[in-house]
């Protein structure tokens, strides 16, 4: 049971059986020693940094004393060197990724319903200048009686926090927000444009961007011409599609201004009626400064900045049948982001650590890889070239594509099994990152000389037997600079 014995030693905790996975820990149902209540615990197994685990630990506390009733109650935050674990309640009704694999889709009724529920609990985190990053059906759980429940608030803004790339965003490519990945902060408007993704897969029962690769699908959203919703959902009212065609705006500027808004808006159409000030509301004004929304100003990590103003120029939205004239690269102040060689489930990373210019269109990050293990389905940033130019390994289904930059086209090849977990980082001390995996089953490191030609498997140049089976792998350099992988017993999860 993957990394069961680092949650198994939990002194506060009996621990039981698993009751889910995810693309980033594990959920096990718990129960207290000092109570009687069925609990989750969710085992994340990164590093808990500390400045990464205090602002997690400061925006759950605060949507804890808030006390809304569509926000998933966090008991505590765990954490030591090899990852947190946090405490929460059960969600006893599944997930609404469930529910769409079981129904494939929600009536309008049911899905404005529940759309407006999620709302609800966006515009209060936001009235907190809590921002959720992940808003996917995933996240969304179900209580006993069917009802949403938001979870994992943070979570993928704090894990982003650990890349090696100052900046990086973590989202999932079928509901990030394209502004985001153009280069605007995570705030308020991204959170309502995931909301706007979900309520349109909820309802027509299949996703308004969906490409064969995460990049595809990322240039898909970033054009904004998804099918109308009343035609891949014929019964769905033309005011209800509106509003979530809205919600789903290219623009940050063209959704409602607050995820209030959008609550009442789907209501509204839910009821039969449209409030015209709901839907019609746009977000180039200042947000609200109550529940709607969180206050324009610098507070840290969680800075929500300010919208454009309507009198600044707005971007030029490429003309229908034409690809935008220039690649996806976006300048954040003097950071610049790679977004052409973008993907899901993980990081489109911005920044500079200083050192000259390259090629490649961004500045050298100083990492030369991702020190975190990857599973299936996962995205790391990693210089594979040696040029200071970070491109994103993608890991799914036991294929991996890189984005080579000496190359038109991703390179594919097979590597590894199910299990495995993928570390990349510089094995020959050449400064360019090569893989590694790790397979918890055996205990076993793999590790690879180079990039297997497209096609073509990849056989390993070596292998360390560690004897550390379900272990935690880190990549660490040594003496001499060379990165190697150190594997680690699953240790007890402190306070």
């Amino acid at each position: 049971m993957l990394f069961c014995a680092a949650v198994a030693g939990l002194d506060d905790y009996e621990i039981d059986e698993v009751v889910g996975r995810g693309s980033v820990g594990v959920v096990y149902r718990a129960r207290p020693r000092t109570g009687d209540h069925v609990i989750a615990l969710k085992r994340v197994p990164w590093g808990g940094e500390d400045r990464v685990v205090d602002r997690l630990r400061a925006e759950l506390a605060g949507l804890a004393r808030l006390g809304h009733p569509r926000v998933l109650t966090v008991i505590e935050v765990l954490a030591d060197e090899n990852g947190i674990a946090i405490a929460m309640d059960l969600a006893r009704g599944g997930s609404l990724a469930e529910t769409l694999d079981r129904r494939g889709r929600l009536s309008p009724e049911e899905g404005a319903a529940l759309g407006a529920k999620v709302a609800d609990a966006l515009a209060a985190a936001h009235s907190l200048e809590v921002v959720h990053g992940d808003v996917k059906p995933s996240n969304v759980l179900m209580d006993g009686a069917g009802e949403p429940l938001l979870s994992d608030f943070g979570l993928a803004r704090s894990l982003a926090a650990r890349s090696p790339l100052d900046g990086a965003t973590m989202g999932t490519a079928e509901y990030l927000d394209p502004a985001v990945v153009r280069g605007a902060s995570q705030g308020p408007a991204s959170d309502i444009y995931s909301l706007g993704i979900v309520c349109y897969e909820v309802l027509a029962g299949t996703l308004p961007y969906r490409g064969v690769t995460p990049v595809a699908t990322l240039r898909a959203a970033d054009r904004g011409r998804a099918k109308p919703l009343v035609e891949s959902a014929p019964g769905v009212p033309a005011g209800l599609a509106a509003v979530v065609e809205q919600a789903m705006s290219r623009r940050p500027e063209d959704r409602p201004a607050s995820a209030r808004l959008l609550a009442d808006a789907l209501r509204a159409e839910m009821n039969g009626h449209r409030t015209t000030d709901a839907a019609t509301a746009r977000s180039g004004g200042p947000m609200n400064n109550g529940a709607a929304g969180g206050v324009a100003r610098a507070t840290g990590p969680r800075m929500i900045r300010p919208r454009r103003r309507s009198s600044e120029p707005r971007p030029e939205r490429p003309a229908p049948g034409r690809r935008p004239a220039a690649p996806l690269v976006v300048f954040v102040g003097v950071a610049a982001l790679l977004v052409a060689l973008a993907s899901s489930g993980w990081a489109f990373g911005h920044g500079s650590r200083g050192g000259a210019s390259s090629s490649c269109g961004t500045r050298p990050t100083g990492g030369r890889g991702q020190h975190g293990p990857a599973g299936e389905g996962v995205t790391l940033l990693a210089d594979v070239a040696g040029t200071g130019c970070p491109v994103p390994v993608v890991w799914s289904s036991g294929v991996v594509t890189v984005s080579m930059p000496s190359r038109t086209e991703p390179v594919r090849f097979a590597l590894g099994r199910a299990g495995d977990q993928l570390l990349l980082g510089d094995w020959d001390c050449r400064g360019r990152a090569r893989p590694a995996l790790y397979r918890p089953v055996t205990g076993e490191v793999f590790y690879y000389e180079g990039w297997a030609e497209p096609g073509l498997g990849l056989a390993p140049s070596r292998q360390e037997p560690t004897k550390i089976a379900e272990g935690v792998p880190r990549v660490i350099p040594d003496a001499k600079g060379c990165d190697r992988v150190v594997v680690a017993r699953p240790g007890r999860v402190s306070r």
